[in-house]
């Protein structure tokens, strides 16, 4: 399942060392895995208030400070360099092949400064993965959580790809990449096995005009997701190599109805 990532392109500051701030100490020279070091990694994280995000990040160094393994590294969500504690990750991926990190702390530990020496004690203790412990999982929540959000877009996509009544392997990699976007907005990017039974279903779907309707009434909500549709309907249509006449039809039908959904909406206000 491909991960979309910016790291095609990422800004010119995401590509040089980090700048001195009251959170960078010199001590961020090591050794530079030219696989790790400038790498884009998705990352899963809990600060120290207890407050979950998820966001991609351009790792520049792995250092150890007040006992605790951290990376420095350029974060896009926010666009500036951050310090993350590798001992509150969460989730911890390749950004650019969607491939899991099973252990980050030892991932990580190696690429620490030489001759920067491990802390002992209690400082050092954790689970044998090296995530943070995360809260119990409802995980029939995080499903329907993550049912309800990629629905709308994906009996959408669904309706374009079998517009030409065949579903080809490369419309099945469209709803894939729907789902692990969906995914990484509800925090649910690790449950692996939940992911490919919930691409299976949206792939099962069979989407009738009544159900296009209340999808797209879904997607004009606020905060819908994805947040542009035409062009992954564009993607869908294109995902076999070549855009037959029924989906062409299948693309505009679902753009007037959309259009006149947006009419009736401005209407009413």
């Amino acid at each position: 399942m491909a991960l979309n990532s910016r790291s095609a392109a990422l800004p010119a500051k995401a590509r040089v060392a980090p700048q001195m701030d009251a959170d960078d100490t010199a001590d961020h020279g090591g050794p530079e895995d030219p696989d790790v070091i400038g790498g884009l990694f998705y990352l899963g994280y809990r600060d120290g208030k207890g407050q979950e995000s998820a966001r991609d990040i351009v790792l520049r160094r792995v250092i150890w400070r007040a006992e605790k393994l951290q990376v420095a590294a350029h974060c896009l969500l926010r666009d500036q360099y951050r310090c993350f504690i590798v001992s509150n990750f969460i989730t911890f991926a390749n950004g650019r092949t969607g491939e899991l990190i099973a252990n980050p702390h030892r991932f990580l530990e190696g690429l620490a400064p030489i001759g920067a020496e491990p802390p002992s004690g209690p400082a050092r203790r954790r689970d044998d993965t090296g995530f943070a412990q995360p809260k119990k999982l409802n995980v029939a929540a995080m499903r329907k959580e993550l049912r309800d959000l990629v629905r709308p877009a994906a009996i959408l996509l669904m309706a374009m790809a079998k517009a030409d009544e065949r579903l080809t392997k490369e419309e099945v990699g469209v709803i894939g990449d729907l789902v692990w976007q969906g995914a990484r907005t509800t925090h649910a990017i690790a449950q692996t096995e939940m992911l490919t039974a919930m691409v299976e279903e949206m792939c099962a779907l069979q989407p009738t005009p009544n159900l296009i309707t209340r999808a797209l009434n879904a997607t004009l909500d606020r905060g819908a997701f994805p947040e542009d549709l035409p062009s992954w309907l564009s993607r869908m249509a294109r995902a076999d190599g070549a855009i037959v006449p029924e989906e062409h039809a299948a693309y505009r039908a679902i753009l007037s109805t959309l259009r006149r959904l947006v009419e009736a909406r401005a209407g009413r206000s």
